[in-house]
């Protein structure tokens, strides 16, 4: 597991081996739009997406959080969390963790597991390839204008019509 923190950048923590493991049952939660669902949080309480892209802010927090499927929030401290669906619905686990002491300079860590990193990473180069392909079109379509500018293709054809009533 890779954990963040966040604090005035990401900053990349190193948990004990062996200090972070689930405590208790999982509970799963069905989020609707615009629907906030509020858990009662300790130190150690995780909120991961498993569905759909959420927004997560925890009282006494500057900071609020976008987790995206396979990104988890983990608190540090006490405080209400309130979870919900950003655009069509999703779906989270709730559970708590044993956290090992330590530092605390920061709200909460961000774990991105493995998958959603790479699931981040191809729709990226998705984005960019198809962002490329419509910079390519936008400039083949200046060009082709241009071309028909410069040739006289865009003028409409004489056919010895001009001047003449039909």
């Amino acid at each position: 597991m890779n954990y963040t923190c966040m604090k005035h950048s990401l900053d990349e923590l190193r948990p004990v081996p062996d200090a972070a493991h689930t405590r208790g049952s999982v509970r799963q939660i069905e989020l609707l739009p615009n629907k906030p669902v509020s858990v009662d949080a300790v130190r150690g309480t995780v909120v991961r997406s498993l569905r759909g892209s959420l927004w997560l802010t925890q009282e006494g927090h500057w900071q609020d959080y976008v987790l995206v499927p396979g990104v988890s929030y983990v608190s540090l401290d006490d405080g209400r969390i309130v979870v919900s669906a950003q655009d069509q619905g999703g779906a989270a686990s709730v559970f708590r963790t044993e956290l090992a002491p330590g530092n605390s300079e920061c709200d909460a860590w961000l774990n991105v597991s493995e998958g959603a990193i790479a699931r981040i990473e191809r729709n990226a180069r998705r984005a960019q390839g198809a962002e490329v392909m419509r910079w390519i079109g936008i400039l083949a379509d200046a060009l082709a204008g241009a071309w028909r500018r410069l040739t006289g293709a865009d003028k409409p054809a004489d056919n010895g019509t001009r001047g003449h009533a039909a």
